[in-house]
């Protein structure tokens, strides 16, 4: 946010976090801790600040109260509301947000394209009106496919690897406990053919990795919404990412969720988290 010190006059980008009734930052240059007025509306709208991973369990959360919030909106009325949210959601301003109706919380989570599922229901639209008249265009594969190869040069992945998904469309398992690539075969590849047909997505990589839960396969993914390419790579930029996590041993708890992804000695990936 764009704040400006009370006590030097330092003006700065920063966070702010709501402290015994009170919205506070601190100044980066005198350290002064100073209260800030925040817009007012019916509807509130804030993100967290998702630049250290670190925090993600301590932010994550339904409680914005302490949180640092990167960003901060107010609206009078939900028309207008939701004609922001639809804009916002092509480039949102983080992982984690809450929205509030007066008092009430109306949902907190990860940013996703569905949210205005539970929006309509609240502030009695018709969703599918909604939705048509904020259609998108749609991704083609050749467009998924650009951005798959980008996503996999920021992430380091053995060239020839790149290479084999870039010419031929091979997707590669990334095994335990050095990365080594493998390709995806037999039923291993048929249960990615039936993710992407669900979710209409193109896999580019998978990570194996044993866990407490059993043998799972982390499904790295360009969906077809365009306008989270973005904050898809700046998940990758801190090393995280939305991934459809399949669980061989139980498949029925497979399910998509944020992992911790870094590279290994033989230019493939494993799981941190």
């Amino acid at each position: 946010m764009k704040l400006k010190c009370n006590d030097c006059g330092h003006d700065f980008e920063g966070n702010i976090s709501l402290k015994d009734g009170n919205w506070m930052s601190v100044c980066p240059k005198c350290g002064c801790e100073f209260t800030v007025e925040v817009p007012k509306g019916r509807i509130r709208m804030m993100f967290v600040d998702d630049s250290d991973p670190d925090l993600d369990d301590e932010h994550f959360t339904d409680n914005f109260v302490g949180r640092d919030i990167r960003s901060y909106y107010a609206f009078d009325n939900p028309e207008d509301f939701i004609e922001a949210w639809y804009k916002m959601r092509d480039n949102p301003d983080g992982m984690w947000y809450w929205v509030l109706d007066g008092e009430e919380l109306i949902t907190s989570g990860a940013c996703d394209p569905d949210d205005d599922d539970g929006f309509a229901e609240h502030f009695g639209f018709n969703l599918e009106e909604l939705r048509e008249n904020h259609k998108e265009m749609g991704v083609t594969l050749e467009e998924k496919k650009a951005e798959a190869i980008e996503r996999m040069r920021m992430l380091g992945i053995f060239p020839q690897t790149i290479s084999q998904f870039k010419e031929d469309g091979r997707v590669s398992i990334s095994m335990d406990p050095w990365g080594a690539f493998y390709w995806a075969d037999g039923e291993d590849l048929k249960h990615i053919r039936e993710f992407e047909a669900e979710y209409d997505a193109l896999v580019y990589v998978a990570i194996r990795s044993y866990m407490f839960i059993g043998c799972v396969d982390s499904y790295l993914f360009v969906s077809k919404y365009k306008e989270e390419w973005p904050k898809d790579r700046n998940d990758i930029r801190a090393k995280r990412a939305l991934a459809y996590v399949y669980n061989h041993d139980a498949p029925e708890c497979s399910e998509i969720g944020y992992i911790g992804i870094e590279p290994t000695i033989a230019a493939g990936l494993k799981r941190t988290w």
